[in-house]
């Protein structure tokens, strides 16, 4: 696997097992199985990571012997891109997140059937529709962060600033359309792109998509 990238969610109002079969069910869609289950847990330090690969029969049983655990995780394999993701589930405070760990590959990723980019930003709509997030970042500016999630509204105020242009590359961030109108963002990003590869989409799935890719 090439080195990962991170995709952080806004925090999940949902419970897992209302999200992770929403999830499950999204993933024949993009070409993805799951190949193992992993148990999430602390370290010595009090970290929060990846324990050992654990057996489950179906997601009802991981969930069942997940309850006691800091969280739990999916390895995946990705069929277009020939490598693996994996997929985390973790509980704060009583609060329920997700996040994702792609290969670095994936934002130069292209084929016949996807455009450079095409792939990723898919499976970014596809996973933060599937749990209701409002708000979702890809990239390397998040690679520290793998188990935290991001506040909509600093994501919001990153856009309507200007500041997410600014951004390193590869970045991609979605921000749901109750949020914010598609005539305040088309005005934010021609006022402040810099690139002609930081791009600016509006999703069938309801999210604004700013991509640098």
């Amino acid at each position: 696997m090439s080195l990962p990238t991170v995709v952080l969610f806004s925090k999940i109002e949902k419970s897992p097992d209302e999200t992770l079969p929403a999830i499950l069910n999204v993933l024949p869609d993009l070409e993805v199985d799951v190949d193992e289950y992993g148990k999430l847990g602390l370290d010595e330090d009090g970290d929060l990571g990846f324990i050992g690969e654990v057996q489950a029969t179906s997601w009802n049983d991981l969930l069942e012997k997940s309850v006691d655990w800091e969280g739990f995780a999916l390895s995946c394999i990705v069929h277009p891109l020939n490598d693996d993701i994996f997929i985390y589930f973790w509980h704060e405070s009583g609060s329920q997140f997700i996040s994702v760990e792609v290969p670095g590959i994936v934002s130069t990723f292209e084929t016949e059937e996807y455009e450079i980019g095409a792939w990723l930003k898919y499976f970014l709509l596809k996973i933060a529709s599937a749990i209701q997030a409002t708000a979702c970042v890809y990239g390397r500016p998040y690679d520290a962060k793998l188990f935290s999630s991001v506040k909509p509204d600093k994501v919001l105020e990153d856009i309507k600033s200007g500041k997410y242009f600014d951004f390193s590359y590869p970045n991609i961030q979605l921000i749901s359309v109750r949020l914010i109108d598609q005539k305040t963002v088309k005005e934010v990003y021609e006022n402040n792109k810099k690139s002609h590869r930081q791009k600016y989409g509006l999703s069938l799935m309801g999210y604004h998509v700013l991509s640098f890719l």
